[in-house]
């Protein structure tokens, strides 16, 4: 008989870390996981949803001055509108539970910012620890393509002649995940 369970995120140990890509570099820091369930049929996670606190984003490469003006253009209308949308969320849809050679797992679901929903597909490690009832799960970069979800300041595709810098229609995460 199957066993199921369902884990919720510890937010002190778990992480999302984000890098975002110029012309001539590239800033990186983290995002705030507000909540997050999974759900396990025996040790296999067969659902999840996360919710990101985007009014929690940080960037870890700059201080002062230049750090608060990357902080207050990530959060405004021209990227995520925090005020507007101060959540984002993940809904696990499938995982393929064969891993592959390095022990990853295809892993899909939906992937909503600023209330625009478009499929994610990614691969996953995890590991679930029976004696302390313990899921942790490691994802590699996952590359979101901010235009989708209709973030484009300084697109390529979408950049005004006036405007100097153009910035990656891609940014990259990676997920570190802790669940009990």
């Amino acid at each position: 008989m199957a066993v199921t369970r369902t884990l919720t995120f510890d937010t002190t140990q778990s992480y999302i870390r984000w890098t975002g890509y110029k012309p001539g570099g590239q800033h990186h820091g983290t995002i705030g996981i507000k909540s997050g369930l999974i759900t396990l049929t025996d040790d296999d996670p067969v659902s999840a949803e996360f919710i990101f606190d985007m009014k929690a984003i940080e960037n870890e490469d700059q201080s002062g001055a230049l750090k608060e003006t990357l902080l207050s253009t990530l959060k405004s209308d021209k990227f995520f509108d925090v005020e507007k949308y101060p959540e984002a969320t993940f809904s696990l849809t499938k995982i393929d539970h064969v891993a592959d050679a390095d022990g990853y797992f295809a892993v899909t679901g939906n992937l909503t910012i600023r209330q625009i929903t478009n499929p994610i597909s990614f691969k996953a490690k995890y590991i679930y620890d029976q004696q302390t009832d313990v899921l942790t799960v490691e994802t590699n970069t996952i590359h979101v393509d901010r235009t989708k979800y209709g973030v484009f300041f300084g697109a390529k595709g979408f950049i005004s002649k006036l405007e100097q810098h153009v910035i990656a229609d891609n940014f990259d995460v990676t997920a570190h995940i802790v669940a009990r």
